[in-house]
């Protein structure tokens, strides 16, 4: 901490001075601050990360049960979205693309490539059993 006087070359708008001289006190104080940044960044994206870890345990389910994973997949992009929407009201507003956006958006494009990948399984499960059932068909007419 210091004190002094500081003078400055200027009438700071007051017309009554005839020569911009002005002197007045001054008060200086050194302060360092710190702050933890990753407990900041885990707080505000601990939302979108377990929304990713839902979608991504869609994959722990059979192809067969393709409702449980296409609902994993549907309530993690909501929990996406929401978590967007949440961290926008408690940033400051931007017009720019700020590496907020670029994080969600790619989790976002995990997600969806989540959703594609569950109906691509879905897709060779049915391909899968069709031709079972013509094997089947196939095999008892030769057989009969």
């Amino acid at each position: 901490m210091s004190s002094g006087m500081k003078s400055h070359e200027t009438t700071f708008g007051d017309a009554t001075m005839e020569k911009p001289h002005s002197v007045y006190g001054t008060f200086k104080v050194k302060m360092v601050i710190t702050r933890e940044p990753w407990w900041l960044f885990l707080k505000i994206f601990l939302g979108i990360f377990i929304a990713f870890l839902i979608a991504y345990t869609s994959f722990y389910i059979h192809a067969n049960h393709i409702d449980s994973r296409f609902a994993l997949s549907v309530g993690a992009i909501f929990a996406a979205i929401g978590n967007k929407y949440i961290v926008d009201s408690s940033l400051p507003e931007s017009t720019t693309f700020t590496p907020v956006d670029i994080l969600h958006g790619i989790t976002l494009f995990f997600i969806f490539l989540v959703v594609a990948s569950s109906a691509y399984a879905l897709r060779l499960v049915k391909k899968r059993n069709i031709r079972k059932r013509i094997g089947l068909i196939w095999f008892s007419l030769r057989s009969s």
